[in-house]
């Protein structure tokens, strides 16, 4: 209970303005509701590892801006149509669910839907949120000075819009341009926070998360070690067609493990974050992503107990990102995804940005990558495992009932449906 008095003070405390950076991000007024309903869900599933108010608002934040970015439908043009009247040749006004207290409002969204997403999430996050340059780059997840170079260039797009003074320095642009977004974000005062209904959805989600989550992790083992027919064929065999099992080192005993004793691992030169990405290689210890201060970290290092020194590894490149992920050793690689296009927002249209999965060879120092199968899009990926020859990933949409199984051959870098035909009227 006192969890979902918490949360229930959240949505009351937040849920307007999250409105307004939807709209201001979308253009859509139900879309900016369905962002921030989306946005406060996913952080009362969260909430266990967001303890802080700043850090969950910071989360909510994030999560928002990622989910109107990722959206398909990018362009306003039914929103906000060129202004003329309907007979004059210069086409038909289309008002917008929400027109704004003034003609100067519109003109402010028509301007950030004329931005590129990227611009347009800093700006909006730069001047209506107010946050620092430095926040904005962690909850986009880009560099400082991509930051800070698409709010220039922002600034300069609104210029031309003739909304900016021509004369004028930064900082009466800014002021300027906090003036005119919190003018444009304006909503009307009927539109209370559905607190009741949220606490209710909420509650509902993580019944439902809980339970498919078991169900896939209980359809990979069975897919692992039960071995269907559909699966029959990715199991590696002999030359006389019975598996093979790669060889297993035995097992130590209880007096040996008995002899062994704890010690304090040194510091990780990724400092103090919560659910890192552990994975351990048979030689070093490699720790992967983690939140801190409500933002998810793409960054990594391994730990070696036979010098007892940490190193950074390399970088993951593409759109992986650690957030929610799910990772397995193959052996050789450590293979990670969240199915999720985390890395992507900014750097082009969103159609060409497509989940991945990341593997990492120590031994190289290096990452590849691998589209996942669009069958997994819109699944929440509950787990992975190894068959020894196959990664074997899962994931459902407890919302609509959907079930999804692939495997991934290393050796071949091919992906394979082998989602399992569940009985009628099955939860998925």
């Amino acid at each position: 209970m006192a969890r979902d008095y918490e949360f229930a003070e959240f949505v009351g405390a937040r849920y307007r303005a999250l409105v307004r950076t939807g709209l201001l991000m979308t253009g859509d007024a139900d879309h900016a509701e369905d962002l921030a309903r989306s946005a406060l869900i996913k952080t009362y599933l969260a909430r266990g590892r967001l303890r802080a108010p700043a850090t969950a608002e910071a989360y909510t934040r994030r999560t928002l801006v990622r989910l109107a970015l990722r959206a398909k439908q990018r362009r306003w043009t039914a929103e906000f149509a060129a202004r003329g009247n309907p007979g004059d040749g210069t086409g038909a006004a289309a008002a917008p669910l929400w027109p704004g207290p003034d003609d100067v409002a519109v003109d402010v969204r028509r301007a950030l839907a004329a931005l590129p997403s990227g611009q347009r999430a800093v700006i909006v996050l730069r001047y209506l949120d107010d946050q620092s340059e430095e926040d904005t780059a962690r909850l986009l997840n880009i560099p400082l000075g991509t930051v800070q170079s698409r709010a220039a260039r922002g600034l300069v797009s609104l210029r031309q819009a003739g909304l900016l003074d021509l004369e004028g320095g930064r900082h009466a642009d800014d002021r300027q341009v906090r003036a005119l977004l919190s003018r444009a974000a304006q909503l009307p005062y009927d539109i209370p926070p559905p607190v009741a209904p949220l606490v209710q959805v909420a509650r509902r989600t993580r019944r439902l998360h809980i339970a498919g989550s078991v169900l896939a992790i209980v359809v990979i083992v069975a897919a692992a070690f039960v071995l269907p027919p559909s699966l029959s064929a990715l199991v590696p065999t002999s030359v006389g067609g019975s598996p093979t099992h790669p060889h297993v080192p035995d097992r130590p005993s209880a007096w040996m493990l008995s002899q062994y004793s704890w010690s304090a691992l040194a510091r990780s030169p990724l400092g103090a974050r919560s659910d890192p990405l552990l994975a351990w290689t048979g030689s070093k210890l490699l720790e992967l992503g983690g939140t801190k201060n409500g933002v998810t970290q793409n960054d990594g290092a391994a730990f070696d107990p036979r010098t007892e020194r940490w190193a950074l590894i390399a970088p993951v490149k593409g759109d992986v990102s650690f957030s929610d992920a799910v990772g397995v050793w193959t052996g050789r690689e450590l293979f990670v995804t969240n199915g999720q296009t985390a890395s992507c927002p900014g750097v082009g249209p969103v159609s060409g940005c497509l989940p991945r999965a990341g593997l990492y060879n120590p031994t190289t120092n290096r990452w590849t990558t691998t589209l996942l199968p669009r069958q997994l899009e819109g699944l929440d990926l509950a787990g992975a495992a190894w068959t020894g020859r196959n990664v074997v990933v899962a994931g459902i949409n407890a919302a609509h009932n959907k079930l999804g199984v692939a495997a991934y051959a290393s050796r071949t870098g091919r992906w394979r449906m082998i989602t399992p035909r569940l009985p009628r009227r099955h939860p998925a």
